[in-house]
Order: C-alpha cells, then sequence, then structure tokens
C-alpha cells in the first residue's frame, strides 16, 4: 500500500458506520449522544439542544422508539405532564459502540496518513 492511501477495508467499515440506519442521521445521532450523556431529558429540553421543530423531532424519537434505542414516558410534575425521554440500555450500549467503532476507524486512517 501505497503512503496516505486508505485500505478498502478501511473504507468497507466506514460505510457501514455511516449507513447504519440509527446514526447516519445527524439528528438521531445528536439525539442519542445527548441522551448517553444526560441519560434523561424532558421533551422540550431535547428540543432546545436539538433545535429541530417538535413533529421533527417527534419522527426521529419514533424511529428510536421503534429500534429499541429509547423510552418515551409522560409524567406528572408540578400540576403538568412532562414528556420525559431516556435511552434503554441497547441505545446506550449500541452508541458506544458506533462511537469506539468511528474512533477505531479514524485512528486507522490518521495511522496511513501520518
Amino acid at each position: 500500500m501505497v503512503e496516505g492511501e486508505v485500505n478498502t477495508e478501511q473504507l468497507s467499515q466506514l460505510s457501514k458506520i455511516l449507513n447504519d440506519p440509527i446514526f447516519s442521521n445527524p439528528t438521531r445521532l445528536v439525539i442519542m449522544l445527548i441522551l448517553v450523556m444526560r441519560r434523561v431529558v424532558t421533551f422540550s429540553e431535547l428540543q432546545k439542544l436539538t433545535g429541530v421543530s417538535p413533529s421533527t423531532l417527534e419522527s426521529h424519537l419514533q424511529k428510536l422508539i421503534e429500534e429499541g434505542f429509547i423510552e418515551k414516558k409522560k409524567t406528572l410534575y408540578n400540576l403538568s405532564v412532562r414528556v420525559v425521554i431516556k435511552p434503554t440500555s441497547k441505545g446506550v450500549e449500541k452508541t458506544l459502540e458506533f462511537l469506539r467503532r468511528f474512533r477505531q476507524v479514524l485512528e486507522s486512517i490518521e495511522l496511513n496518513i501520518c
């Protein structure tokens, strides 16, 4: 292999990572990163943090629920209803696995170009 060249295995791994149905979408990736870091957020907090409309956020949350990555519950707080979102153990595990794999591929590429 020529110095600075990325091998096809690295490109294949990067392609798989970037084509993941959950993590290939920047909004869903950000949602999962927020949830992994904070563990629990309200719908309104998540909307502010992501900067997306309520309907767009709801659509992304539904996809994450369907994949088993998050749980969404309504709770009573100060006589009003709040929607609370938290990651499932599967969601945390898959997000951390995605980050590890992405980091490995980037490090491997970096080694080949330095």
